[in-house]
């Protein structure tokens, strides 16, 4: 059935006025694929889309840390996407969503980011996500680096991203704390009284 102009207008309308409940997560090659679950997670208590983009080098470690596969993973989030597909929807600034995290972040992604490299589409989605001004939180799994990282960690607070240093032992008390920083404090997609009613 199609729609007469002066409804299709008023669908449009309505489509523009409503919230967007999208986030992007991304996942890096590095421990704390508990984590991304735990977010992934509440996302979907909240109400909130998530579109999944992974590293190549993720299937090795969700399935060391967690004993999952990648496509198990993949079935918790509303959209997945291969980091060689930049032609995903998610490497669009059109694709309008309300940020992206990184989750597990690593030190090359974040050197990729701050430094505008965007060689697959974990950091071609950061990329676009600042362009469009909307917010960048990188939860990091490793919290020490070199004086190289430490400038990188510098230079992205400096562009307005939300750094987060993930605990290296996800306890069930560490995964909730960081899911709920997002959700609440990152994102303000629900209250603490919204989340409290989901514990």
């Amino acid at each position: 059935m199609t729609l007469a102009p002066d409804r299709l207008e008023r669908a449009a309308d309505q489509s523009r006025r409503e919230p967007v409940r999208r986030l992007v997560v991304g996942m890096a090659g590095a421990p704390g694929v508990p984590y991304t679950l735990g977010l992934l997670a509440l996302l979907r208590a909240v109400g909130v889309e998530s579109h999944l983009v992974t590293c190549g080098c993720s299937r090795s470690v969700i399935s060391q840390e967690t004993g999952l596969s990648l496509r198990q993973v993949r079935s918790k989030a509303n959209g997945w996407y291969h980091e060689r597909n930049q032609a995903a929807a998610i490497s669009s600034g059109s694709f309008l969503t309300l940020g992206m995290v990184i989750v597990p972040c690593t030190l090359r992604s974040l050197a990729a980011i701050v430094t505008g490299v965007a060689d697959n589409l974990v950091q071609r989605a950061a990329d676009v996500t600042m362009k469009e001004g909307r917010p960048l939180v990188l939860a990091m799994a490793h919290a020490e680096g070199s004086a190289i990282a430490s400038e990188n960690l510098r230079r992205a607070a400096d562009v307005g991203i939300t750094v987060l240093h993930l605990e290296p032992s996800p306890t069930p008390r560490a995964i909730a704390a960081m899911s709920e920083q997002v959700v609440a404090g990152c994102f303000q997609l629900a209250t603490d009284e919204q989340l409290a009613k989901l514990r």
